[in-house]
């Protein structure tokens, strides 16, 4: 039996293919999230709350459109006018309250966005950050426990399931807002409880 050796130039060329084709692969998947995954979209509450990263000006119209978009919630520092200019002319009012980019800081801005989610005429609301996880994610957070009333613990969870790296400044910082709002001490806002499907 006379065996076959695969020639030297053919594995090269095979092995070229593959990394060729890898290189695609990854630049195409690259491009994708880049320009047309909206950044950590997610709906939280149907109709009343949605999430996201910092979206380029077309994803930011087409969510408006989409979701009827009535509020947009900015936790980030600069004030983008490509974003003031799309609500602007969609008719959807837009508010900002900075928080630094690890999500711990004043907790003005968090009670301003529980003050603007607690009011239905503001629904539905986009809130976002930069990326959309560590600000998003604690406002979300709150907004579950306070507004929804979940349990404080399952909405940390599912803030750090969400990419949230779970620091324990902010979670001390959300925890000791928390039992500040629910408490008949100091209810700094007058808040809805809005029903939820999972507590």
């Amino acid at each position: 039996m006379v065996s076959k050796r695969i020639r030297p130039s053919v594995t090269r060329w095979a092995l070229l293919g593959l990394i060729l084709c890898a290189g695609i692969i990854g630049t195409s998947w690259w491009t994708y999230q880049k320009f047309f995954a909206w950044k950590r979209f997610d709906v939280v509450d149907s109709g009343t709350l949605y999430r996201s990263g910092l979206l380029q000006e077309w994803q930011l119209k087409e969510a408006i459109d989409r979701y009827h978009i009535k509020t947009v919630f900015s936790l980030t520092f600069t004030k983008n006018d490509a974003y003031q200019k799309i609500c602007d002319e969609k008719g959807v009012k837009r508010y900002f309250a900075y928080l630094p980019g690890d999500g711990v800081g004043p907790d003005d801005p968090y009670l301003r966005f529980l003050q603007v989610a607690g009011d239905p005429m503001n629904h539905p609301i986009l809130v976002h950050c930069s990326a959309g996880v560590q600000r998003t994610g604690g406002a979300v957070a709150l907004y579950r426990s306070v507004i929804q009333g979940w349990d404080f613990e399952d909405a940390i969870a599912e803030m750090v399931a969400k990419g949230n790296e779970g620091l324990t400044p902010q979670i001390e910082q959300l925890r000791h807002l928390n039992e500040q709002l629910i408490s008949s001490e100091r209810c700094l806002i007058n808040i809805p409880k809005i029903a939820s499907s999972r507590r």
